[in-house]
């Protein structure tokens, strides 16, 4: 009877320790965090912003760029305004190392712009100065008068040429010459400003020029004036005609179905640049059977072919993104014939073998506890609650079993003791009544025994 106490108390207190088991169960959610390198800024400073992502994969957004984080961070420079506070945040949708689902996670934090407050000048240097001019002050005064009388009685020059014209690293048509007010300069697409040096053929003119920066493709008029001592001007023109961007794409972004059926994002290794023709992707899982690739190219009407994105084989396949483009007759010149441009970008990936139905048995086992932690994480509070509740139920049941099943046994033992008098007393005459009838005593014994087996 006492081991199936024990038993019993046994069975109590493992349950106890199951239900603080699952209290103590944490599930570490994908986070998403962001700091800066100074909380103060002033207008105008530069400042470092730091994007980190914990336990978890996909792309993340902030500052106006778009980055790929797997467990990781990346930091780009901010630029403070005038006034006020700049609120700095970064979203995005990743899938958490735990539950291996999708999530939506943000972060934001914010940093003071703070005016610095001016100094007003002292008088004192002023006076000062003032104080130290002495009695020589009239007789400079006098001289420098004396001077500008000079100057303005000799003959300003009226010369507003140039003597040479240059920019460098490109070379002008026709070759400089003072008569020849216009000229020429091809650049590539990839100069957005020109530096022109210039001489004027007389050094007390100045020069100025305008529309040398911020290039745009094709042609750009830069102005050179020249202004003479007298103040007469003549000016040059130099057209810079800067050619188009090469043809190249201008975003790529490859995408796949994954097992619950969302669209996910793959990332490219490197990272898209227009000018990088070779890149490999991630390892897919079996079931991946073809890639949905959104590529768009940098000049209009440019001709994509996507070969290798469909029929996906397992090991390696080779994807190509071929572009195709002719040059408009109209942007053409004269007697000018079109040229065919093509660029292949190519993309390798591997695809995973098929599992074997153990390695499927365990992904789904995995997928089964990740579920349970995900719903345990979400409601955590009420099933605790619950589990406590229902602990109390069973063992206020248990006991009360352990208290019936009790008063049996002592019953039982009050007939056994009975039944041992009678056997041991001598033969007597026996009157039998229902209160000591020994034959019913063995029945109700054996009776008490088969319902309180269970028990004890």
């Amino acid at each position: 009877m006492k081991k199936n106490v024990l038993k019993k108390l046994a069975i109590v207190f493992t349950l106890m320790m199951l239900i603080v088991l699952l209290m103590t169960i944490k599930s570490n959610a994908a986070s998403l965090s962001i700091s800066t390198s100074k909380k103060t800024v002033s207008p105008g400073e530069s400042f470092t912003v730091t994007v980190t992502l914990s336990n978890g994969a996909g792309s993340v957004s902030s500052g106006g760029q778009t980055q790929w984080l797997d467990n990781s961070s990346f930091s780009y420079t901010k630029t403070a305004g005038s006034s006020g506070t700049m609120t700095i945040s970064a979203s995005g949708t990743v899938a958490d190392y735990t539950t291996e689902q999708d999530q939506n996670v943000s972060a934001s934090t914010t940093v003071s712009i703070v005016v610095p407050s001016q100094e007003q000048p002292s008088g004192g240097g002023s006076s000062s100065g003032n104080n130290n001019s002495g009695s020589g002050s009239s007789s400079s005064s006098s001289n420098r008068s004396t001077s500008t009388q000079t100057k303005q009685e000799e003959k300003k020059s009226d010369v507003s040429t140039l003597s040479s014209i240059s920019i460098e690293g490109q070379a002008i048509l026709p070759e400089f010459d003072a008569d020849v007010r216009e000229y020429i300069v091809n650049v590539s697409n990839d100069i957005t400003s020109v530096t022109i040096n210039t001489e004027p053929t007389d050094s007390k003119a100045s020069v100025t020029v305008e529309g040398n920066e911020s290039l745009v493709e094709g042609e750009n008029t830069v102005t050179i004036t020249v202004t003479a001592e007298d103040g007469s001007t003549s000016q040059y023109i130099v057209k810079v005609i800067r050619g188009r961007q090469p043809l190249a794409l201008k975003s790529l972004v490859i995408k796949y179905t994954n097992k619950d059926g969302k669209v996910a994002e793959i990332p490219l290794s490197p990272s898209f640049n227009a000018s990088v023709l070779d890149y490999t992707l991630e390892e897919l899982e079996y079931f991946v059977s073809k890639l949905e690739i959104l590529a768009e190219a940098n000049l209009p009407n440019a001709e994509i072919k996507i070969i290798g994105a469909d029929n996906l084989v397992d090991g390696e396949n080779v994807i190509n993104i071929t572009l195709k483009y002719i040059e408009p007759q109209e942007n053409l010149a004269e007697g000018e014939e079109a040229k065919e441009e093509i660029v292949t970008y190519t993309i390798k990936v591997n695809r995973a073998q098929e599992p074997s139905f153990m390695d499927k048995v365990k992904d789904k086992i995995k997928g089964i506890f990740g579920g349970i932690a995900t719903w345990y994480d979400n409601y955590q509070g009420p099933i605790v609650i619950c589990s406590l509740c229902a602990c109390l139920v069973f063992l206020l049941g248990l006991l009360i079993c352990i208290a019936v099943d009790y008063q049996k046994y002592q019953k039982l033992l009050e007939k056994l003791a009975k039944v041992e008098q009678v056997n041991t007393a001598k033969p007597v005459k026996v009157v039998q009544s229902p209160e000591t009838n020994v034959e019913n005593d063995e029945e109700e014994i054996k009776e008490a025994k088969s319902k309180t087996g269970k028990h004890f």
